[in-house]
Parts: structure tokens; C-alpha cells; sequence
């Protein structure tokens, strides 16, 4: 796991008995944390220094947000909080709960609102949105987010995709309320990868397929921001970032097996931290384990 000291609302947590079960932290200033807990008390987020998305797993009904005027009880599981920089939250702690949160950096927050509205960040307030249910972010966190290996390298481009859609999709929810009447959406991308930018993407991936590579890295080498690159990509290449270089993981573990490789050094080398990782994502791809893939080809 990763430590987060720096970040408010992390270390708010840690300073409990509640227990960090997960850890990332992304080049794009995103950090992710899950977290449970089980006691009754009180938590004070003071003036955080970032904004947090946060979502009960399950759980939490017995928790509420003590406002200035009013208390304000959660809806247990499936609840989603927006607890924007620099104000400062008192909750109510009552029972268990398991939740996600989203940690963005105020420079990355700026950077989403240029990059998704085409807008001035200084004009967007971000709002604190308290016990909500939104399924569209819930099911993005669920589906895109959890089920991903957040130590493994060979999903740190999927991840890093899935933490700047959920980035976006949060603006979205709030532009929809604060966009003034005025204001155009923006023009959606459709362009492509020129055909250099892809050729050094691509070479980028081959030379780099051991590494924990990251959207942010691979859109560097095209020279455009993560979230217009993976639009981008995907109308050059019909794949995803992460789809396209895991694919050419497996294409490689392939060569090596044929080469009589080890398989544990085989995962290693394209990327895979465990066997068990590298197993499955293999199966997932060429339909058999890699063991058995050995044994067909009589490696």
C-alpha cells in the first residue's frame, strides 16, 4: 500500500482505528484510498487541503454530517459525498462502514475543468454535496475503479483512465448545476493520434512493457493531456490505453513462453507483480492459462 500522509481527510482517518485496506497514488495528483471502520465517535476534516469524492461501500447508516443549522443522516451504502478544499466537515460515527475516497489535488481538479468543460477554473466553485446516491459515479467506482489491481503495474494505465473518468464525471455532475446559461458545452474531440504520435506511443509501450506505465506517461509521449490522448488513441488504434497495452503484454508473455522462459520471470518481465494476476489476465486474452499454453505448443 501506498502512504498518503499529506493528504487532510487521509490522515484525519489514520489518526482513528479505522483501517486502511487500500492505497494508490497516481502522477496525475489523484490518490485513492478504501478504508474501514467500526466504532462511535467523531471525525473533524479541517480545511482539507484537497478535494475529496468519497462513497460508502457498505455500511455507514449510522453516520450523519453535523452542519451549522442542521444534521444531515447518511443513506448508508451507496452514499456519495463531495467535500470540496478548505472546508472544514464534523461527522457523527456510529457502527461500521466501508468506504472509497477519491483524493484530487487542487492542480488536477483546475486541469480537469480546462480539459472536460473548456472552462476558466476560477469560475467553477466546486460545491460539497453530502448523502447522495449517484449511480453513475457509483457504478464507475464499483465496476472501473475496485476491481482493478491498484499495486499491480500492468493496471496502472486502466487505473489512472478509470480515476480521470471518475475526475470528469464529477465536473459533470457539477456543471450541470453551475454552468452559466451562456456558456456552450464544449466541442467533443474526434481526432486521432498523428500518425508520429502513435508511432512513439507505441515504441514507448514495447520499450517499457516491465513498467508500471501510466496514461499520464503515455500521453506525454503524444504531447496532449491524459483525458483528450485516451480519446484520441482509441480513434487511432478502435482500443483503449490500458486494452491496447495489455494486450501487447500477452503478446510478448506469448513469445517468451515459446522461448522456454520461466513463467515467473515471463510475468515479471511484461509487468505482472503476481502470478496470479498474470494468470488471469492471460487466460482472459488467449483463453488458456499460461501453463497450458506452454504445454500446447510443446515449450
Amino acid at each position: 500500500m501506498t502512504d498518503l500522509s499529506g493528504h487532510t481527510v487521509f490522515d484525519s482517518l489514520a489518526r482513528t482505528s479505522a483501517r486502511l485496506e487500500r492505497s494508490v497514488r497516481l502522477a496525475s495528483g489523484l490518490s485513492a484510498a478504501m478504508w474501514s471502520r467500526d466504532e462511535i465517535g467523531s471525525t473533524r476534516y479541517a480545511e482539507p487541503s484537497h478535494h475529496t469524492l468519497s462513497l460508502y461501500l457498505s455500511g455507514g447508516e449510522g453516520f450523519r454530517l453535523r452542519g451549522p443549522r442542521a444534521v444531515q443522516p447518511s443513506l448508508g451504502a451507496g452514499s456519495v459525498c463531495v467535500m470540496p478544499k478548505g472546508i472544514t466537515t464534523d461527522w457523527d460515527v456510529r457502527g461500521a462502514v466501508s468506504l472509497f475516497h477519491l483524493y484530487v489535488s487542487p492542480e488536477a481538479f483546475d486541469r480537469a475543468v480546462i480539459e472536460t468543460l473548456d472552462r476558466d477554473p476560477a469560475r467553477l466553485e466546486l460545491r460539497p454535496l453530502v448523502y447522495l446516491r449517484e449511480p453513475l459515479i457509483e457504478g464507475m467506482i464499483r465496476a472501473g475503479v475496485l476491481g482493478l489491481g491498484w499495486d499491480e503495474p500492468g493496471e496502472r494505465v486502466a487505473l489512472s483512465y478509470a480515476m480521470q473518468a471518475l475526475l470528469a464525471a464529477q465536473l459533470v455532475r457539477v456543471s450541470a448545476t453551475d454552468r452559466p446559461h451562456d456558456a456552450a458545452p464544449p466541442a467533443p474531440h474526434r481526432g486521432g493520434l498523428s500518425r508520429m504520435a502513435l508511432k512513439r506511443v507505441q515504441e514507448s509501450v514495447e520499450a517499457r512493457l516491465a513498467e508500471a506505465l501510466t496514461i499520464e506517461t503515455l500521453a506525454a509521449e503524444a504531447g496532449l493531456s491524459p483525458f483528450h490522448f485516451a480519446r484520441a488513441f482509441r480513434t487511432s488504434t478502435g482500443e483503449s490505453p490500458h486494452r491496447y497495452v495489455l494486450m501487447r503484454r500477452i503478446e510478448a508473455a506469448r513469445s517468451m513462453i515459446d522461448a522456454g522462459e520461466a513463467l515467473s520471470q515471463v510475468a515479471l518481465r511484461c509487468g505482472f507483480v503476481g502470478q496470479s494476476h498474470f494468470t488471469a489476465r492471460f487466460r482472459e486474452l488467449v483463453g488458456v492459462t499460461p501453463g497450458r499454453y506452454r504445454q500446447s505448443r510443446g515449450a
